[in-house]
């Protein structure tokens, strides 16, 4: 049998879309494709206000990631993310802007993405901010401390993906080892009277043992403060939001945008022309449906005049493609005011965690 040219092609766009590295090589990446990931890294790190511009791990590892999401893409397979709910819980204006940030990356190429890929790329830009701060130091024990802790090693690597070196130890070189400067351990077999976290995993590393994994190194590197603290969010957002908060009833979707967009101040009818076309053409490109009834949309930086975040709080949802939404948060951001992104992020996400409370606090700034 011949496998034909088009075979051919799909059969190598599922193995290197799968994640198989060693078939591609740096210089079969397009240049220009370079260039666009650096275009992101940028985005992102003025959204969250921390600079990755420099480290070429991060631009190295995203630039294959998401060419291999393009070549998944193409072979209509999909990866799913087992960390997407912690991420989106201890993250979440990581994950906002990111997803802000990827909308726009994508749009040149007419494709959409799902949430699990976002997920992964939340979790490099993570590893970039972690690798500023002191290398989380881990050991990963065995019964022998061979036979398969290349491939445990290699699973970790790919949820923790800023560790540069996990060490292997058998249970009895673990006994003699100085463990005062390890942050955690992962072990396949119970480890009693050990004073430093334990994530005690199956051999054949489930989805449940790698949430395990990410649950211990969140606990390495969240702040103390609370993972959510809402009076903070708040306080942050509202001089950005105080001004444009709205309670009303539409019956669909572009009555509701057409109504946000024209709160909005323009130089010109052109100009706020051009705006909604590009927020309608965004929508037909890809929902920006989040969940639980949150919707973002926006549109083309090019045609904003000054940075302003509106939100409309319907009394009864409307169809958002195959979504139902009830509250609708329109982002209008100048190109060169991305950083206001982030806190604006970290207060819809907190929505989508507790809907009451979010309605309950534009009520209030509103009065």
């Amino acid at each position: 049998y011949h496998f034909s040219s088009k075979e051919v092609q799909y059969l190598t766009y599922l193995i290197v879309g799968s994640g198989l590295r060693f078939f591609m090589k740096n210089e079969s990446i397009p240049f220009s494709f370079r260039g666009k990931v650096r275009n992101l890294i940028q985005k992102v790190s003025e959204g969250i206000q921390i600079d990755s511009t420099q480290d070429s791990r991060l631009e190295e590892d995203l630039t294959i990631h998401l060419y291999q999401l393009f070549l998944r893409i193409e072979a209509q397979t999909t990866v799913v993310n087992p960390l997407l709910d912690e991420i989106k819980q201890h993250y979440p204006a990581l994950y906002g802007v990111v997803w802000f940030s990827l909308n726009d990356f994508l749009k040149a190429y007419h494709i959409g993405i799902s949430e699990d890929e976002i997920g992964f790329v939340s979790i490099h830009f993570q590893a970039a901010v972690e690798r500023m701060r002191q290398l989380n130091k881990i050991v990963f024990v065995c019964p022998n401390g061979v036979g398969t802790s290349s491939f445990i090693s290699t699973k970790i690597r790919r949820i923790l993906p800023n560790v540069d070196s996990i060490e292997t130890a058998s249970v009895a070189k673990f006994k003699e080892m100085d463990i005062s400067a390890i942050d955690f351990i992962i072990s396949t077999i119970d480890l009693p009277d050990v004073s430093k976290p334990v994530a005690r995993i199956s051999p054949m590393v489930t989805n449940r043992d790698m949430k395990r994994i990410m649950n211990h190194y969140i606990d390495l590197i969240i702040d103390n403060e609370p993972i959510a603290d809402k009076v903070k969010i708040l306080q942050d957002t509202r001089m950005l939001i105080a001004p444009k908060i709205y309670f009303e009833r539409f019956e669909t979707k572009e009555q509701a945008l057409d109504f946000l967009i024209s709160q909005n101040d323009f130089s010109s009818e052109n100009q706020r022309t051009d705006s909604q076309r590009s927020v309608l053409e965004r929508e037909a490109l890809q929902s920006t449906y989040l969940d639980n009834g949150f919707a973002i949309p926006h549109g083309n930086p090019e045609f904003v005049s000054k940075t302003t975040f509106s939100v409309l709080i319907l009394d009864r949802p409307v169809d958002w493609g195959n979504q139902k939404v009830d509250i609708i948060v329109l982002l209008m951001i100048r190109e060169d005011e991305a950083q206001e992104v982030e806190p604006v992020m970290k207060l819809i996400m907190q929505g989508i965690e507790d809907k009451e409370w979010f309605i309950s606090k534009m009520l209030e700034v509103k009065s």
